[in-house]
C-alpha cells in the first residue's frame, strides 16, 4: 500500500480492505496497519509507508467503526492514537502529518475521548488541530454512537566520533555497506492483482468483475514502477535490486547517512530521525525552536543564541544548508534537492550522479 506507483497503492488497498470482508475479519487487518512497519538492515523508510497505514485504517474505521461487543475490528480509540496517530503528528514530512490530522478528525466524530490526546500536543499544532476538529463538528452532522456494522535496535559496541556544537550533518563520511537485508522491495505487483482477484470471487462472488486493463498495458506499468527510484523518481531500465542498493547508500540526492549512526535515511526526515530513531539519540537534544538535533551539552547556548531558524509548517529547512524551502512538504524537497544546481552542501549530485549504480555491469 505504500508503493511508488498510485494505481498499485490503491489495489492494495483494495485487497486489504476485501480481506477485512472476508473470512479473516478485520481485526487482523487493523492489527497489521497499527503495527511498526519492519525496518531490516536500516532500510530507509519511505513516508508513504506511513501514509498508507493511515489510509488503510481511514477505510477500515469508515467501514467497520470501532470496537464493540458484538464484534471486534481491531481498533479502539487508544491504539490508533498511540500506534498511529501520535507518531505521525510527528514526523517530519507534511503529507505524514495531514494524513494524521485528518485520521484524528475523522476518529473525534466516533470517539470525542480523544480529545484528551490533543492537550498534550505542543501549542501551535493543538491549535491548528482544534480549528479543524470545529470545522468539522460545523459542517458534519454528529455521528452516531453506534458505528456502523460490518459487511461481512542492535546493541551498541562502540562510541561514534563526538560532534562539536550542532549535530554535524553536513561533512558525512560515506557509510559502510549494511548487510544484504537492505533490499529493493519492489515488483510482485502481478501477485498483488492476483490476490486481488481471488478475494473479491470469494468474498463477492455476485459482484461484477471490475474492468481490466491491457496485459501489455499492465506490464509496462509495473516494469517501470519496478525501475524506478521511489525517493527520487529516477528511472533507468538497467535498475535491479544490487543497483538500487548501490543508489540509495551512495547517489540518490534525497537520502544521507545520519552523522551519527550512519543509517541511510531521507535527508528531509534527517532531523526527526536523529532526535526519535537514532541508536546515538541520547547524545542529542531536539532545540525547541528549530527543531532540530544539537548536542545535549550545547543546547542551552544554543538556544540563548537564538540565531537558528524558527520551524514552521510554512516551509522546510535543509539540515545540510539551512535554506528554507518552499513550498512545504515533497515539493519544496524535490526543488531543492533534484533541481540544477542541487543543494550545495549535498555531496550527492542532484541528478543521481554518472551512473556509478551501473560500473561493472
Amino acid at each position: 500500500a505504500g508503493d511508488n506507483n498510485a494505481r498499485v497503492r490503491e489495489v492494495a488497498a483494495t485487497v486489504l480492505t476485501d480481506i477485512a470482508n472476508s473470512d479473516v475479519g478485520p481485526e487482523r487487518v487493523a492489527l497489521a496497519a497499527l503495527a511498526e512497519p519492519d525496518n531490516p538492515g536500516k532500510k530507509p523508510l519511505n513516508h508513504r509507508v506511513h501514509i498508507a497505514r493511515i489510509h488503510v485504517v481511514s477505510l477500515l474505521l469508515q467501514e467497520f467503526g470501532l470496537n464493540r461487543k458484538d464484534a471486534r475490528t481491531g481498533l479502539s480509540p487508544e491504539s490508533i492514537m498511540t500506534k498511529l496517530v501520535l507518531p505521525s503528528l510527528g514526523h517530519s514530512h507534511q503529507d505524514v502529518r495531514e494524513g494524521a490530522m485528518s485520521l484524528l478528525v475523522d476518529l473525534y466524530r466516533v470517539a470525542p475521548s480523544v480529545k484528551r490526546y490533543v492537550d498534550d500536543l505542543k501549542p501551535a499544532q493543538r491549535a491548528l488541530i482544534e480549528e479543524r476538529i470545529g470545522q468539522n463538528v460545523a459542517a458534519v452532522p454528529s455521528a452516531t454512537s453506534s458505528p456502523p456494522k460490518p459487511k461481512g535496535r542492535p546493541s551498541v559496541t562502540s562510541s561514534p566520533p563526538k560532534p562539536k556544537g550542532r549535530a554535524d550533518v553536513t561533512n558525512y563520511s560515506e557509510p559502510e555497506m549494511v548487510s544484504s537485508s537492505f533490499s529493493v522491495e519492489k515488483g510482485g505487483t502481478n501477485a498483488v492483482l492476483n490476490a486481488a482477484r481471488q478475494v473479491r470471487e470469494a468474498a463477492k462472488p455476485a459482484a461484477k468483475p471490475a474492468a481490466k486493463p491491457a496485459p501489455k498495458q499492465v506490464a509496462a506499468v509495473e516494469d517501470r514502477a519496478s525501475k524506478t527510484c521511489q525517493f527520487c523518481d529516477r528511472y533507468d531500465s538497467r535498475f535491479n535490486e544490487e543497483a538500487f542498493h548501490v543508489h540509495y547508500l551512495r547517489t540518490c540526492p534525497m537520502l544521507c547517512p545520519c552523522p551519527l549512526c550512519t543509517q541511510v535515511t531521507e535527508i528531509s526526515n534527517l532531523q526527526n530521525h536523529i532526535v526519535t530513531e537514532c541508536e546515538y539519540r541520547n547524545l542529542v537534544k531536539q532545540c525547541p525552536m528549530c527543531k532540530e538535533a544539537v548536542r545535549a551539552e550545547d543546547l542551552d547556548e544554543h538556544v540563548a543564541a537564538k540565531q537558528c531558524i524558527p520551524a514552521s509548517p510554512q516551509y522546510g529547512v535543509c539540515p545540510l544548508c539551512h535554506a528554507k524551502l518552499t513550498p512545504a512538504g515533497e515539493a519544496g524537497w524535490k526543488k531543492h534537492l533534484l533541481t540544477s544546481p542541487g543543494c550545495e552542501n549535498n555531496p550527492r549530485a542532484f541528478d543521481g550522479g554518472n551512473g556509478e549504480e551501473f560500473e561493472g555491469k
